[in-house]
């Protein structure tokens, strides 16, 4: 079972058996390598996005998700509110930066609240496609012609 945690920017994730918002050694360590690899995707210095600290890991001034098959580690901008309306913030200014036409009535269907940053986009991703669909898919046939040994699609008999 995968376990979300929500952190802020410039947050610290404890590392070893300290309470909710903590991890074990070797989970911190794929999610330290996860990150590394992030940031030099990123074209960042290697500790951008985490860095180690004494206790634990600390968050860089990126936000995302590093996601590893026990951990979901979802850091959210250092913004003032509780964690939905952050999630929902944090939608918004990737849909301005994207160009991408996001309604905040999408936004409350999508209960921000209980669901984590990656779930909110796949939601957002599933219902559009659902909505493309339900408009009708276009039907726009080729006609192509080939000499082939066996019939497939239909015969030209005059031919």
């Amino acid at each position: 079972m995968t376990r979300a945690i929500p952190i802020r920017e410039y947050g610290e994730l404890l590392i070893g058996d300290r309470g909710e918002n903590s991890v074990p050694e070797p989970e911190a360590g794929r999610l330290l390598a996860l990150a590394k690899r992030a940031a030099q995707r990123l074209k960042l210095p290697r500790t951008a996005v985490l860095a180690r600290t004494y206790q634990g890991l600390q968050a860089g001034q990126v936000v995302g998700i590093l996601a590893t098959p026990r951990t979901t580690l979802e850091i959210l901008p250092k913004i003032d509110g509780e964690e939905g309306a952050v999630r929902a913030a944090l939608v918004r200014m990737l849909a301005v930066a994207w160009e991408l036409p996001v309604a905040d009535g999408e936004l409350t269907a999508l209960d921000t609240q209980r669901h984590d940053l990656l779930e909110l986009l796949i939601g957002l991703f599933a219902d559009r496609l659902l909505a493309a669909i339900r408009r009708g898919l276009p039907h726009r046939y080729m006609a192509y012609e080939e000499d082939l040994k066996l019939v497939r699609g239909r015969l030209d008999i005059t031919r």
